[in-house]
């Protein structure tokens, strides 16, 4: 969705608060300065990145705004412009974006983000149905897990710069 510009300032063209800004850097240049205003940056101290929880699914065509969070399971229909953090489980739609229903009964949601099943290697769910309602499907894991029969899966950590040099 890009940068939120600071609309309270006299201009809220880039040229005020990014020094890099290729416009206005030249013309600075050109006159001797390094900037053609007193930068101050208005996402100097925030975090701009997205966070996205598990299993989310996120259709064709949505656009993201810097700096929100889009929960575990959540489900974002095709287009959407998504400007506030979404909830898990939630589904949204909609310019912008709004919930429109929950996936499953606030219960629920409960005991799947309590059990955090994403933390499991999917050969440990190889007696449960794939189709299992969520109460099923935690109550089967949550065995498993007690009896001490799987444990957190532990992917091997791979890094890029090891496996390309």
């Amino acid at each position: 969705m890009g940068e939120k510009h600071p609309i309270e300032r006299f201009s809220s063209s880039a040229v005020t608060y990014n020094p890099t800004f290729i416009l206005s850097t030249s013309s600075a240049q050109d006159a001797g300065l390094d900037s053609p205003y007193q930068i101050a940056n208005p996402h100097q101290n925030q975090d701009l990145s997205i966070t996205i929880g598990h299993d989310v699914w996120i259709g064709n065509n949505v656009t993201l705004a810097t700096g929100i969070s889009i929960g575990n399971g959540a489900v974002i229909a095709t287009r959407a412009v998504v400007t506030k953090d979404v909830p898990p489980y939630a589904i949204v739609a909609g310019v912008p974006a709004k919930v429109v229903k929950y996936r499953f009964s606030e219960t629920e949601i409960e005991n799947l983000t309590e059990i955090q099943w994403w933390n499991y290697a999917y050969t440990d769910f190889n007696e449960i149905k794939a189709d299992a309602e969520p109460e099923e499907l935690c109550d089967k894991l949550r065995e498993k897990i007690e009896s001490g029969s799987i444990e957190r899966y532990q992917p091997l950590l791979v890094k890029f710069h090891e496996v390309f040099n």
